[in-house]
Order: C-alpha cells, then sequence, then structure tokens
C-alpha cells in the first residue's frame, strides 16, 4: 500500500489514520500514496480529499486512480503505440538495445496470451 511514505507521517499521528483510511478506500498504490504524501507534506494546509485531488485530477500531469485493469492495458497500449511511433530504432543506445528487447519480447508474450483467451 505505501508503507514507506506512511513513515513519513509519524509525527503526524493526528492525520496518519485518516491517511491510512483515505488509502485504503482508494485502493492507492505505493507509487500513488508517495505522491500523496508528499503533497500532504509541501502543502499542509490542504485537506487529504484535497491533496488527492490536486495530485490526480484529470487536470494535471499525473492520471487519476483507475483500478480497472482494462482500462489500465486500454491507456496503457495508447501511450505504448504512441511511444513506439516517435522511437527511432537508429538512435537507441547499443547498451539499451537488449533490455529494450526483452521488455518488449515480454510485453509481446503477454498480449498473445491475452489475445488467445479473448
Amino acid at each position: 500500500m505505501g508503507g514507506r511514505a506512511l513513515r513519513q507521517l509519524l509525527d503526524k499521528a493526528e492525520i496518519l489514520r485518516d491517511v491510512f483510511n483515505f488509502i485504503k478506500e482508494k485502493n492507492l498504490t505505493g507509487e500513488q500514496t508517495q505522491v500523496l504524501v508528499q503533497s500532504l507534506k509541501s502543502e499542509p494546509r490542504f485537506t487529504i480529499e484535497e491533496s488527492f485531488n490536486k495530485c490526480f485530477s484529470t487536470n494535471t500531469k499525473r492520471s487519476p486512480v483507475i483500478n480497472d485493469p482494462m482500462e489500465i492495458i486500454i491507456i496503457t497500449s495508447e501511450k505504448l503505440t504512441k511511444a513506439i511511433n516517435k522511437l527511432v530504432i537508429d538512435r537507441i543506445e547499443k547498451t539499451k538495445n537488449n533490455s529494450l528487447k526483452v521488455k518488449l519480447l515480454t510485453v509481446k508474450n503477454l498480449i498473445e496470451d491475452l489475445l488467445n483467451k479473448l
């Protein structure tokens, strides 16, 4: 859930429980929890809800919290498609070549398995 992030609030016991309950309710990831806690620490005048909305509203660079795996796959595949279209193979550093190849093959295999199940 984000235990590391919550440890940053140990000196603020009065809000720690509320933040913990909010994170559970919203089913935030560890990364999202970290972003929320950092926002709370940097903007103490904001409520938890205000900090959450500031961090994860669709008007900011950060994405809203999405828990549906199918929605996550759709959004991520759109981003991956755009990134692949922008990629210039000739400019990839040789050291990153194998790493990229391994990651893409992993994604390819997962996609093929998923397509076979649909």
